[in-house]
């Protein structure tokens, strides 16, 4: 076999693999062995700023995407605080993280 014959090969299996033509990925006889998965993930972030109704809002926001059959899957929960003693400054951070399991 020479080596633009390897070459010939090579791009048609590289198709196969790179095309998104639904009748070239079923292969040269068209037999559908296979059937194509398509994934798309989708991120939104709302960001707020420190106010005194931030706290408020979000939770707003977090209860209208429950209802709109949102699951929970991690929440995250922290406690910040700064105290004076003499002579020094003590901040102390907290974290709670809940979450579910994998079975």
């Amino acid at each position: 076999m020479d080596e633009s014959n390897s070459e010939r090969e090579l791009d048609s299996i590289a198709g196969l693999f790179i095309s998104s033509d639904p009748e070239r990925a079923q292969g040269d006889d068209g037999d559908g062995e296979f059937e194509i998965e398509e994934s798309v993930k989708v991120t939104r972030k709302f960001g707020h700023s420190h106010t005194k109704n931030a706290q408020q809002n979000m939770k707003k926001l977090l209860f209208t995407h429950l209802q709109e059959d949102y699951s929970i899957s991690r929440i995250v929960l922290t406690r910040k605080s700064d105290s004076l003693g003499p002579q020094k400054k003590i901040s102390r951070e907290e974290e709670v993280v809940i979450f579910l399991k994998d079975s």
